[in-house]
């Protein structure tokens, strides 16, 4: 497993733009920001954009991860836009639920 316990929280003013995404250092551990309690959205910069994960934490498993996709940064109609990656968390989080 990828060691993303270790990454700072960030405010989704940082994550929310795509301005503000390049301004990100490149590594390889994504940046989180909480958006709802247990749930956590990340972003991977990368040399040739970004992409979104999502974190989910409970009590039963610990954390789960899921990859949500590309993220919009080279182009605005390509990948998901901030707003998108957070309402796919959440539906993949919703999902846990019912599992």
């Amino acid at each position: 497993m990828l060691d993303f316990m270790r990454t700072a929280e960030h405010s989704a003013r940082e994550l929310g733009s795509r301005t503000a995404r390049q301004r990100l250092p490149i590594q390889p551990r994504p940046y989180f920001t909480h958006i709802q309690d247990g749930l956590s959205l990340g972003y991977r910069r990368g040399k040739r954009g970004g992409s979104w994960i999502a974190r989910a934490y409970d009590t039963e498993h610990g954390y789960r991860f899921e990859s949500l996709g590309k993220a919009n940064d080279l182009i605005e109609a390509v990948g998901m836009s901030f707003q998108q990656a957070q309402d796919a968390a959440r539906l993949w989080y919703a999902h846990l639920a019912h599992m």
